[in-house]
């Protein structure tokens, strides 16, 4: 049965408004819980969706609920749901499980995802790679994709914080492997795609980390 996507996408519109806070309501998300769970117009797996995106947005809130768990649900009711794919993914990248990330993100499709999202899940599986140390698996995939981000406008463009983070843990195995060409070609893309979107300061003095 396929989710009930107005009634879905109405809780996570009021969802949104606690997202933006940095000390969301803890009893107002508790209550909204609650409502969520005696909502007779949602089935378990709605329910189950929008539980685990609770728990995925605020984790502090929600520790006792198994996002994951609750992701894998609504697959095994709906096995081609791109909603619970999507989150299964960032919350398996999120704990450390990047091989089952991988296969959530591997199994969306490309015409689900607006721009910015499908930048984000691809950037997140050349990360997949790298931690995987399939080094030459994300070489292959890296290159296109800042090229890619070199050209979207930077309302489309996310914030590359994870893929960063990531070449600063692999850049010196990443770069032994696939050449010092190579490595300098992604460095040079790296600042094209900085300088187009005029990335921060703090993203700056991370990419700075590369060239050490």
């Amino acid at each position: 049965m396929a989710l009930n996507r107005e009634l879905i996408d109405a809780y996570l519109d009021r969802i949104l408004i606690f997202e933006g806070s940095l000390e969301p309501d803890t009893l107002a998300l508790r209550r909204l819980l609650s409502e969520i769970e005696s909502d007779t117009h949602l089935d378990k797996t709605d329910q189950a969706f929008v539980r685990g995106y609770l728990g995925y947005q605020f984790p502090k809130t929600f520790s006792q609920v198994d996002c994951e768990a609750e992701f894998r649900f609504v697959l095994g009711r709906e096995p081609q749901s791109q909603l619970a794919l999507h989150y299964l993914g960032y919350q398996c990248f999120d704990c450390g499980k990047y091989f089952e990330a991988l296969e959530s993100f591997n199994r969306i499709e490309p015409e689900y995802c607006q721009i910015w999202s499908r930048i984000k899940i691809d950037e997140l599986i050349v990360c997949c790679y790298l931690h995987l140390q399939e080094l030459r698996e994300a070489e292959k995939l890296l290159i296109p994709l800042l090229r890619q981000s070199e050209e979207v406008e930077t309302i489309d463009y996310p914030y590359p914080i994870e893929l960063l983070r990531t070449l600063i843990v692999w850049h010196i195995d990443f770069s032994a492997v696939i050449g010092e060409a190579a490595w300098q070609r992604i460095l040079e893309l790296l600042n094209i795609v900085f300088r187009k979107h005029a990335l921060p300061r703090v993203l700056q003095e991370e990419l700075s980390k590369l060239s050490r």
